[in-house]
């Protein structure tokens, strides 16, 4: 019996050795300093709001409080910034979809019967139009 057990240790192997425990660490702190690079390099610090299509309102993200959105003098929301994240609180829109999410969380805000999105704006250069046309068809 004794003889069988020091068989058995000396070829059972551990699944991760010393020297495979510090790879993994190593690649996985390399793993989430990239994934958080480019998290915080894509989102600006400007939030777009568009009503209708149109921007009606841009809002700094270092300003934090609540922002209220009107459209024709009605109120249609408030928005709510605080560090570095907005959700949209106090909507007129009748489910109040619109005031589940945060937009870190989603990315864009949308409340579809006011008719307002809410993004993050790039503060990249703006496109130069030179003419109104936009896509010809054949």
């Amino acid at each position: 019996m004794r003889h069988l057990n020091t068989r058995f240790k000396e070829k059972h192997c551990p699944l991760f050795k010393k020297r495979d425990i510090y790879l993994y660490l190593f690649l996985l702190v390399i793993l989430i300093t990239v994934v958080y690079l480019s998290f915080a390099s894509s989102k600006g610090s400007l939030l777009l709001v568009r009503i209708n299509g149109v921007i009606r309102y841009r809002f700094s993200l270092d300003e934090e409080g609540l922002k209220s959105i009107e459209s024709n003098g009605k109120k249609l929301m408030d928005l709510l910034i605080n560090e570095s994240d907005v959700r949209i609180i106090n909507s007129q829109c009748p489910l109040h979809l619109c005031e589940r999410g945060t937009l870190n969380l989603t990315g864009v805000l949308v409340c579809v019967p006011q008719k307002v999105i809410i993004t993050l704006d790039n503060e990249e250069a703006p496109v130069n139009r030179t003419d109104g046309i936009d896509l010809i068809t054949g």
